[in-house]
């Protein structure tokens, strides 16, 4: 079964459940019920998605929310240097 934005919202509880996952305190339904309408999530909710999808739905991955939104670029991490690294290494 290939997964949809709006699946995924289901996978996770819902509507309410999601837009509470996405830190919505007023009105997390509507806001959940507008990103499944949508079938968009955008870039800021993809991380507690990703942190609760861990934990109810593993099949919701990082590769499937890129899949879902190829019009979306991630931000680089930066690299550190070798002396920022040797630094937090050893304290």
């Amino acid at each position: 079964m290939e997964l949809t934005v709006p699946k995924i919202i289901d996978r996770l509880g819902g509507p309410t459940k999601f837009g509470k996952v996405c830190g919505f305190s007023a009105n997390p339904c509507a806001r959940g019920h507008d990103m499944k309408m949508r079938g968009r999530i955008p870039l800021r909710y993809w991380t507690p998605v990703l942190a609760e999808a861990a934990v109810v739905a593993p099949e919701v991955t990082l590769d499937v929310l890129k899949a879902l939104h190829p019009d979306i670029t991630l931000p680089e991490a930066p690299v550190p240097s070798k002396a920022e690294h040797f630094h937090s290494a050893h304290p």
